[in-house]
């Protein structure tokens, strides 16, 4: 893996936070919104848009590890205030 890379991310927006990986590791650095929400689509799919954040978000906890046969994106939605996330990919 590649050396840490910090990530802010903004209320009320998906942030790609990992482009094109198989493998990642993602740690919460900022408890200040009230919830982080993640999506992961295949790389080179359509970006998320708001609406896709009800129907295939899910709440992420303080890790989360992507581990997968293609390559990926993940992207990042805060509630409440910006957040902050660090990846190792």
């Amino acid at each position: 893996m590649a050396n840490p890379v910090i990530v802010a991310t903004p209320a009320g927006e998906w942030t790609k936070i990992v482009t094109g990986s198989k493998n990642a590791d993602i740690y919460v650095m900022s408890g200040s919104p009230t919830q982080y929400i993640q999506t992961i689509r295949d790389t080179g799919e359509t970006a998320p848009d708001a609406a896709d954040k009800l129907a295939e978000g899910v709440t992420m906890d303080e890790f989360t590890r992507l581990d997968s046969a293609v390559e990926r994106d993940v992207y990042i939605w805060c509630v409440g205030s910006d957040g902050i996330v660090r990846v190792d990919a």
